[in-house]
């Protein structure tokens, strides 16, 4: 079958999806540590930078900060291998959208943002396609690598003292591990309430009569 058109309101409408995905994959990394590579076999911006940039400036400490950052490409990798590399084009921060039919996240970084938001996509990555005799080698391709930013371990540290101070010091060990239950939140006393009378259960877990 054909490959159908490209359109633009494809774009804008996976724009949308993929702030989603990316920020949910931010937030664990938070808790997890390490990178999260973010790539798309796509040249448009609003899939790449825009993302990126809309990741950034919607995950911040309560002041402000950005939680995460996106890591210099020359870091990654060592320089053996970053010199086999075919050449990598810097991410852009200017980009044209539709303005009547683009959401407003998809738009370039604006002037107050760009200062902070540049230098950060600029981080970013284009594989551009190349063409050899024959035929073409590789197509386009985008990435960025993103990690959390040191205020994200300090936001961490904070909220993990203010815990311990409401709760007294965490517990380690075997009676930590015990009490870990895929880290899913309990159940708050009214929450467990209305499941009980919802489902009929009674206070010993059995059927209510």
């Amino acid at each position: 079958a054909a490959t159908p058109p490209w359109d633009e309101g494809d774009a804008y409408a996976l724009h949308q999806t993929q702030v989603r995905l990316l920020r949910q994959g931010l937030l664990l990394l938070e808790k997890r540590g390490g990178l999260l590579v973010y790539s798309t076999c796509a040249l448009n911006p609003v899939e790449n930078e825009a993302v990126v940039a809309e990741a950034l400036r919607g995950l911040t400490t309560k002041d402000g900060a950005p939680l995460f950052e996106v890591a210099p490409f020359d870091e990654l990798l060592p320089p053996a291998e970053l010199a086999a590399l075919p050449p990598l084009a810097d991410g852009v921060s200017r980009w044209a959208v539709d303005a009547d039919a683009a959401p407003a996240t998809a738009a370039p970084p604006a002037a107050d943002e760009i200062a902070w938001l540049a230098p950060q996509l600029a981080r970013c990555r284009r594989l551009l396609p190349s063409a050899r005799a024959g035929g073409l080698s590789h197509g386009g391709f985008f990435l960025a690598a993103l990690r959390a930013t040191e205020a994200a371990a300090e936001a961490a540290a904070e909220a993990v003292e203010a815990a311990e101070t409401l709760e007294g010091p965490s517990r380690g060990g075997a009676e930590a591990e015990a009490d870990n239950d895929g880290d899913l939140e309990p159940l708050a006393a009214d929450e467990w309430a209305s499941i009980r009378e919802f489902y009929g259960i009674a206070d010993d877990g059995g059927a209510a009569p």
